[in-house]
């Protein structure tokens, strides 16, 4: 809606534009027709005609020279008033446009909960965003960079303007009740002062931060920073991969980068009460229920347990990685979501 406004008003300006350009034309050929002017006079009477400036005319009007005069005047009044009041409008509607913009953006700020934060939307975190949006997921984005927020407002991402290392602006983003929060801001000082905020105004949230170097990365951990990224580490990993291991590349790429493909790398909570808490891999019935693949299990601890043997415990708390298709994840959340059925004892009568 906002594009065809715009253009709306651009056209009307044009026209104005135009209008104007013709009354110019048809002024000056006038005087130097009716009056005998030369073409430099024409234009000058013309002009100062339609600017209301008052110099005074070029030379004595004829009967037929003020009859020009009073129609370039009307022309001039009418396409100005027409050009003013297309300029006006288009500020006031922007502007109210701008103020019922904000009232909704603070609505939706207010009601966000259990949500990711990303600081910074450059080429990583529009990245990010993007994966976060084909999530479902809830977000909000803050960037300081005007250019940047005319990218967000693109997408039509939730956002915040200001600056992530501001306490006031994180807690704007709902820092209290966020779920997690992503630094992708390019300095390494930024990363570490928006992770300290973070952990001082929510202790329970998960950071995820980027880091330049090594030195970055262990600062970022000894702040408090739940996972460290090191974007240039990570390429140059998957480059030297992508010529060892092409295969196992390619395979990653296509569960991750891939829309259109059946198979797909995630991973499943399992919550306290679940029907699968307390059970073997094998006694779960996860394979022959659903049909997903269990690749590892990561234990509330923080414990890996790769390729799981059919006798590994799940307990609550467990991330299940799996492989599998869409629907079968589904089936796969459906059944660690299930709680247990409860069993009722009964009590035997003495005879």
């Amino acid at each position: 809606m906002r594009n065809i406004g715009e253009r709306g008003y651009s056209f009307r300006l044009r026209i104005a534009l135009i209008m104007l350009g013709f009354v110019i034309l048809g002024g000056t050929l006038s005087y130097t027709f009716v009056e005998g002017w030369s073409f430099g006079d024409s234009l000058y009477m013309t002009l100062i005609t339609l600017s209301t400036v008052g110099f005074g005319e070029v030379h004595p009007l004829t009967q037929g020279g003020r009859v020009v005069t009073l129609v370039v005047i009307i022309c001039g009044v009418g396409i100005g008033a027409f050009a003013i009041g297309t300029i006006t409008e288009m500020i006031l509607e922007g502007r109210i446009r701008e103020i019922l913009g904000r009232r909704k953006l603070e609505k939706q700020l207010q009601n966000l909960k259990d949500h990711f934060i990303v600081c910074g939307y450059g080429m990583i975190g529009s990245v990010i965003c993007d994966e976060v949006e084909k999530s479902k997921r809830s977000f909000v984005v803050v960037e300081k960079k005007e250019e940047l927020i005319t990218e967000i407002e693109k997408k039509g991402y939730l956002y915040i303007r200001g600056d992530a290392t501001d306490d006031e602006v994180l807690l704007r983003a709902g820092i209290k009740t966020a779920r997690s929060l992503i630094s992708a801001i390019s300095s390494d000082a930024d990363n570490v002062f928006i992770t300290l905020t973070a952990k001082e105004l929510n202790p329970k949230i998960f950071i995820v931060s980027r880091a330049s170097d090594a030195v970055g990365e262990r600062r970022l951990r000894r702040a408090g920073a739940n996972k460290v990224v090191s974007p240039d580490r990570l390429g140059g990993y998957r480059m030297a991969q992508a010529v060892l291991r092409p295969a196992v590349v390619e395979f990653v790429e296509l569960t991750h980068c891939v829309q259109d493909i059946e198979l797909t790398i995630d991973e499943v909570q399992v919550q306290e009460g679940s029907r699968v808490a307390d059970s073997t891999l094998k006694e779960s019935g996860i394979r022959e229920k659903t049909g997903m693949v269990i690749v590892a299990i990561e234990k509330a601890s923080g414990e890996m347990d790769f390729n799981p043997s059919a006798g590994a415990k799940i307990e609550a708390g467990d991330r299940l990685v799996t492989i599998g298709s869409a629907d079968q994840l589904k089936d796969l959340i459906n059944l660690v979501t299930a709680k247990k059925r409860a069993t009722k004892k009964r009590s035997s009568k003495e005879t």
